[in-house]
């Protein structure tokens, strides 16, 4: 505790404002564990913190959220220790590791975007969160806001302004296709139109479900509803691919005319 203690010293002089500071704080072997490194990675100003689970999604993500609220204990160490706040941005679960997760389970693994908030400051929240359809979005993004985030492949990644080349949070440069890319977080309160064709909602997949087959979705398919109630919009491929991890059944061709609805 003594090094801790003078590491926080020494961190809060320099104050911790964004998500990097935390992240150089847990990666630190000796205190924190060899296996946090590959739990805890920067997203722009925030950052990534993920657990693993083997059966009970649910219960591993809400015992993560819950360790990362007021009274939990990551939240309550560092709000003690440096004197900040810590509040979650956004939820996720995959059943199966992909990406920079991978190094961490070959099984399923919940994680969170947190933010940090210093007291009597605001904390630097998502203002949107966009999908991506063209190069030319990918352009505009870039455009509006050089620090947005691009999701794919399960990981985040900056764009290097040049064709597909992006960066993830290592510093290595990869070529990505546009079907890789599902979505762009950016951090500013910018006046960005994008089409949003791909997107759909909770309710309209719970009326359309309901006007087609005559079933409550929530009450029949309670697997699929908590995943999609934790990112609301979703990317109608996205839940497509959840649905097939979930049913190991393809969406489209099992539900043919729900399909064709949400599509049109």
């Amino acid at each position: 505790m003594k090094h801790i203690k003078e590491f926080s010293e020494f961190i809060n002089e320099s104050k911790i404002r964004k998500g990097s500071d935390v992240v150089k704080i847990m990666s630190n072997p000796q205190e924190w564990g060899a296996d946090m490194k590959d739990r805890v990675f920067t997203k722009g100003k925030n950052f990534i913190f993920a657990d693993t689970f083997f059966y009970n999604e649910k219960e591993a993500l809400d015992q993560l959220i819950k360790s990362w609220s007021p009274g939990g204990h990551y939240y309550d160490y560092f709000k003690d220790e440096y004197g900040i706040e810590i509040e979650i941005i956004a939820t996720f679960s995959d059943f199966k590791a992909k990406g920079k997760f991978k190094k961490l389970t070959d099984d399923g693994v919940v994680y969170l975007e947190l933010g940090i908030k210093n007291i009597n400051e605001s904390v630097s929240l998502i203002e949107k969160r966009m999908t991506i359809r063209s190069a030319s979005d990918i352009k505009k993004v870039y455009k509006k806001d050089p620090d947005a985030m691009f999701f794919a492949n399960g990981d985040f990644y900056s764009y290097t302004g040049d064709d597909l080349f992006f960066t993830d949070q290592d510093g290595e440069e990869y070529e990505l296709s546009l079907d890789d890319i599902e979505f762009a977080d950016l951090y500013e309160n910018h006046d960005l139109v994008l089409t949003e064709e791909r997107m759909i909602s909770d309710k309209d997949i719970v009326d359309i479900w309901k006007g087609i087959y005559g079933e409550n979705f929530i009450n029949e398919y309670p697997a699929v509803w908590k995943i999609l109630k934790q990112r609301p919009p979703i990317d109608k491929r996205e839940f497509r691919r959840i649905w097939s991890e979930v049913y190991d059944e393809d969406l489209e061709k099992e539900y043919e005319e729900f399909w064709k609805k949400i599509k049109s």
